[in-house]
């Protein structure tokens, strides 16, 4: 519950209301498969595009568009749809109330702003509010397609190293959380072993990969995360590597791709220096 006699500062406030839209999806989509899962997350990129646009226009017909395709929707998943209709996603696009609405103010801090202006997301804060929230889905729709069977046959070519990782095609909870180690290193430049902030990246892996979570003395993902992305050596690793690596490079995220690169030849030296 916001603070009854201090508002939040001004500039946080696309922050936070990004932070509540993608707790909104994440308590959404995680009573769904795989396939709803990125359905959803699709969609709701769509959605905020056209915030957007309605930001920018103001025109009703765009908002119609929107109400079509969650009709759509609705009519596809029926009762499944309830969770989301809870979270009343086309809050969002009403920039006078949305910051009472989802909870970031409270009513008597939302009443004792000076004005309907000051109440209101500026065009500026509701860009940032959508670029911070895109960026959120963008991330976790990576992982969801980390986690989709391929929908060709995948074919070795020359210019990859991935043999081995092919003859291989078991999903191990390891492999998931060396995907998540590189995703959040490349994409958010986040290193436990410099930032500390393992614990809270453990907690997050528990949430990404649907396994339960108790204390975090009791957390395997924990122990293993701690030796990311060394939690195996030699031969094993560089195995585990070029798994994780074919994936990066199918969706084109090459700097991931730079980073796994750099890790295989780090461990082929080493086994090297041990055959010697």
């Amino acid at each position: 519950m916001p603070s009854e006699s201090k508002l939040p500062k001004r500039h946080l406030l696309p922050s936070l209301l990004a932070q509540r839209f993608l707790k909104d999806y994440e308590d959404t989509v995680k009573e769904f498969k795989l396939p709803q899962q990125i359905e959803l997350t699709e969609h709701l990129l769509e959605i905020l595009e056209a915030i957007r646009e309605y930001s920018l226009k103001q025109d009703a017909k765009v908002y119609d568009n929107y109400v079509k395709h969650e009709k759509a929707l609705l009519k596809k998943y029926g009762k499944a749809f309830k969770s989301y209709k809870e979270k009343q996603f086309h809050s969002y696009f009403d920039f006078h109330l949305v910051l009472s609405e989802k909870g970031i103010i409270s009513a008597e801090q939302f009443n004792s702003m000076g004005s309907a202006e000051e109440q209101r997301l500026s065009q500026e804060e509701v860009e940032k509010f959508i670029n911070l929230s895109k960026n959120g889905l963008h991330f976790r729709l990576d992982f969801l397609y980390l986690q989709r069977d391929p929908e060709f046959e995948p074919q070795a070519r020359e210019s990859e190293t991935i043999d081995e990782a092919e003859q291989d095609t078991e999903i191990t909870k390891a492999r998931q959380l060396l995907a998540i180690y590189y995703l959040l290193k490349a994409g958010f430049n986040l290193e436990h072993r410099v930032s500390g902030n393992v614990s809270q990246i453990a907690k997050f892996v528990h949430l990404m990969t649907g396994t339960k979570f108790t204390t975090i003395q009791n957390s395997d993902i924990y122990k293993k995360y701690l030796k990311m992305p060394n939690y195996k050596k030699d031969k094993e690793l560089i195995k585990d590597l070029k798994y994780v690596r074919f994936y990066f490079s199918e969706l084109a995220l090459y700097n991931v791709v730079k980073l796994i690169d750099e890790e295989i030849q780090k461990a082929k030296k080493e086994v090297s220096t041990k055959n010697k």
